[in-house]
């Protein structure tokens, strides 16, 4: 599992309760009308504009370390191609580090959850 820090200023499913990778179309356009968010990684394109890059050129490697204490990744670098992985189950290059530590879940850090 991986544990990530998004919040409502960093995704959309924070921000709305709904990840724009699994909308319809029709809801898909109706975020896009009504999407005034100030912030792009939290706007309804963000992570399908993230998700096209991925498909047509490849991505580059997240940068993560397991935390070997509880068997949980975390990420340097890479939390949304992460996630858009783990939703549409693609493979997704990495460098690994390992550390002797909990992650931030475990660690009882509210601001983290694990996908």
């Amino acid at each position: 599992m991986f544990s990530i820090n998004f919040d409502e200023f960093t995704c959309f499913k924070k921000r709305t309760g709904t990840c724009s990778l699994l909308l319809t179309e029709v809801e898909f356009k109706e975020y896009d009308l009504i999407d005034n968010s100030s912030n792009d990684r939290n706007t309804v394109h963000y992570c399908p504009n993230i998700l096209k890059i991925m498909l047509k050129k490849g991505t580059a490697p997240i940068d993560a370390h397991l935390n070997l204490a509880c068997g949980h990744i975390g990420m340097i670098d890479g939390q949304h191609r992460s996630c858009i992985s783990k939703i549409k189950q693609m493979q997704l290059p990495a460098k690994m580090r390992d550390y002797n530590t909990y992650c931030s879940v475990c660690d009882n850090d509210a601001r983290f959850y694990l996908i």
